[in-house]
């Protein structure tokens, strides 16, 4: 078993939900701080 390889690729969609979601959350506080 490889687990190398599976660690040092995780699934892409859950990575690219993931960061997506952070980016989110940290241009709502932004805004919050802003106004």
């Amino acid at each position: 078993l490889d687990y190398g390889q599976h660690i040092l690729k995780p699934e892409p969609e859950e990575a690219f939900e993931e960061r997506r979601d952070v980016l989110n959350e940290q241009q709502k506080r932004r805004k919050g701080v802003e106004k």
